[in-house]
């Protein structure tokens, strides 16, 4: 069972050179086509790919689009009338896999 960031997500492939998830402690991205020829390289073949559920608050939502932090003023204006979590999900950037060796 393994858990990766998806560069053909719908947030990787919008964002592109952006994206958030492009970070040094990630040493390698793949994309699904790729994940897959590596198990089955490695004997493993995937037998389920679902996409990690995850939801934020609107406040950090409005920060990360505006480029702006926390103390900025007109997010936490927003944020004290109210502030809901938004699911996320859809957009696929991280993944749950599980695969199992490879039998013949």
């Amino acid at each position: 069972m393994l858990s990766t960031v998806n560069v053909e997500s719908v947030h990787g492939r919008a964002r592109g050179a952006n994206w958030p998830w492009f970070i040094r402690s990630h040493l390698h991205y793949f994309r699904p086509a790729t994940l897959v020829a590596m198990l089955r390289e490695a004997g493993f073949e995937v037998i389920s790919w679902d996409v990690v559920p995850r939801s934020f608050h609107l406040s950090y939502v409005l920060h990360r689009a505006a480029g702006t932090f926390p103390g900025s003023g007109v997010v936490e204006a927003v944020a004290t009338k109210a502030d809901p979590s938004i699911p996320v999900g859809w957009m696929g950037d991280v993944t749950l896999v599980i695969a199992r060796p490879i039998t013949t």
